[in-house]
């Protein structure tokens, strides 16, 4: 059974034990930090822009552990939060939109109804920062190393769910293919998670899933397709999680 620690985005490892190749996305304390808002913004919209994000992120988190609960705590805040009036009046319609998709959340039974969800917000974010011209930058390169172990390659995984992730809130062309890269360059084939022994068809199933998923997002340009595919890629990080006993802790 793998243990593994989820920082402020992506499925989440807070480390890796010695001798690991790959070298993971940045420190915790770095995801963490939201992105930078317009210069323009006042502190009431950047602060507005922080509390967004770091809910967001918390909700997302807790879906990709497979905790219903948890998530509905950050989604519930995001849903029923009053909305400043000095807000500018072109962000009113996609925080109205992430309130709507927060709700959904809110009231999903299972997590993949959750997970459509968290992506419905992300792009509501992206959309907000494209109707005000000031879409969120993001680089989108890929660490250097080797993925040759389990772990490696989940870590690879949890940076491409960050990328995703990015790709939706940006909107950010650059950081959304890197990620679906991620997904075709570290296949997590069955053989490995199942230690070298005839898998179960189950993760046999979400294996190629998500190496499809990867290749679909190539093609994806839609932002609500976009958000679509990443709810799938979330609820199927933790479908395999589940099925593996693979054990998500959030971040202290």
């Amino acid at each position: 059974m793998f243990t593994l620690f989820t920082a402020a985005a992506g499925c989440g490892a807070s480390g890796k034990p010695e001798g690991q190749r790959f070298t993971p996305a940045p420190a915790s304390s770095e995801r963490a930090t939201p992105p930078l808002v317009p210069e323009a913004a006042t502190p009431t919209v950047a602060e507005h822009m922080r509390d967004h994000f770091t809910q967001a992120i918390r909700a997302r988190d807790a879906i990709i552990r497979g905790d219903l609960a948890a998530m509905k705590e950050p989604a519930g805040w995001l849903a029923d939060h009053k909305v400043s009036e000095t807000l500018p009046d072109t962000w009113k319609p996609h925080v109205g939109d992430m309130q709507n998709a927060a709700r959904l959340a809110v009231q999903a039974n299972d997590l993949a109804v959750a997970a459509d969800a968290i992506g419905a917000m992300g792009t509501a974010c992206g959309g907000c920062h494209t109707a005000l011209g000031t879409p969120l930058q993001f680089s989108g390169k890929s660490p250097e190393g080797q993925e040759s172990s389990v772990l490696d390659r989940m870590l690879r995984h949890q940076w491409a769910a960050e990328r995703m992730w990015e790709g939706l809130i940006g909107p950010s062309e650059v950081a959304w293919s890197a990620g679906v890269a991620a997904l075709q360059e570290a296949p997590l084939h069955p053989e490995m998670l199942a230690d070298n022994k005839s898998p179960p068809q189950e993760v046999v199933d979400l294996a190629n899933k998500i190496h499809t998923l990867g290749q679909r997002g190539k093609t994806t340009q839609e932002p609500d397709a976009r958000a679509k595919l990443y709810g799938e890629y979330v609820s199927a990080c933790d479908s395999c999680h589940s099925r593996l006993g693979v054990r998500l802790k959030p971040r202290s």
